[in-house]
């Protein structure tokens, strides 16, 4: 997502545990939902500077950037 973007909600599913999709989120973007299901966090990237509403991974939900990677 790159910056000045604004999202509403994102789902973001892994499709096989061989080719994961990449998420990278640019600073100045703004997203209100990121839903990453169980993508592995080694594929998502949250650059300082985006603004995020939630997160919800492996089913828990994070309402700070932060929190999330320190999960």
């Amino acid at each position: 997502i790159e910056a000045g973007a604004e999202v509403t909600s994102m789902i973001i599913d892994q499709y096989s545990n061989s080719y994961p999709p990449k998420v990278n989120i640019k600073s100045g973007a703004t997203v209100e939902t990121l839903d990453l299901n169980s993508i592995k966090k080694t594929k998502i990237n949250i650059e300082d500077g985006a603004n995020i509403g939630k997160i919800i991974w492996n089913g828990n939900e994070y309402t700070s950037i932060e929190d999330f990677k320190n999960a």
